[in-house]
């Protein structure tokens, strides 16, 4: 029912055109002045310059031209013509399945625009007598970007961005011993460092950290 719809919606918007430029070509025939020389052939009003209908250069030069009572009387009849809608789709796509078929540009300009996304880095003293429970993790926070975790291609445009940064101060030679340095990727750029100096809770919001 839709393509139906549809398809009666460009026929009537051609017949409209066709209706336009007959029109026009009677006035252009009409108005255009009888040759005085002898064997010279007037210009038809169905006869094409240069791969071009004379009709179609009329509608061009009165579209730019000012405003007289042949462009009114143009516009006017421009404005009957129906408005050629594209229906909205039903049910929308909701993954995209295509990604990997877009030139190798495209899909670039995408993955930068997920490695610029600037994130939350928190910052936090641990006092030497503090042990914890001996965890790297730090709450509400990831290491790793989740550009790093989607494709080869993803990961490798996201190193053009994120620099791995290694932990080189410890608390207590416990975490040295049993956990080693921590690893984090930072961009200098564009990434926010939340610190304090409180021993008892971690700065920022987790809500708001990616």
């Amino acid at each position: 029912m839709e393509s139906r719809d549809t398809s009666s919606l460009q026929n009537g918007t051609s017949t409209a055109v066709e209706s336009l430029l007959s029109q026009l070509r009677l006035t252009q025939q009409r108005s255009q002045p009888k040759s005085t020389i002898p064997n010279a052939h007037p210009l038809q009003a169905n006869k094409k310059v240069h791969g071009v209908d004379p009709a179609v250069n009329m509608v061009s030069r009165a579209i730019s031209a000012p405003k007289t009572n042949d462009s009114m009387r143009l516009g006017n009849l421009l404005s009957t013509l129906p408005k050629l809608s594209i229906p909205t789709p039903l049910n929308p796509l909701k993954t995209f399945a295509l990604f990997p078929k877009l030139p190798i540009d495209i899909r670039i300009r995408i993955w930068r625009i997920f490695a610029l996304q600037p994130r939350r880095v928190k910052l936090f003293l641990l006092p030497p007598t503090e042990t914890g429970h001996l965890s790297r993790l730090i709450d509400g926070q990831s290491k790793t970007p989740a550009i790093m975790h989607v494709s080869k291609e993803a990961r490798a445009e996201g190193l053009r961005y994120y620099t791995l940064c290694k932990e080189d101060v410890w608390p207590s030679d416990l975490f040295k011993t049993y956990l080693g340095p921590n690893q984090l990727y930072i961009n200098f750029d564009i990434d926010h460092f939340a610190h304090d100096v409180s021993d008892v809770e971690f700065v920022g919001n987790n809500n708001e950290l990616h």
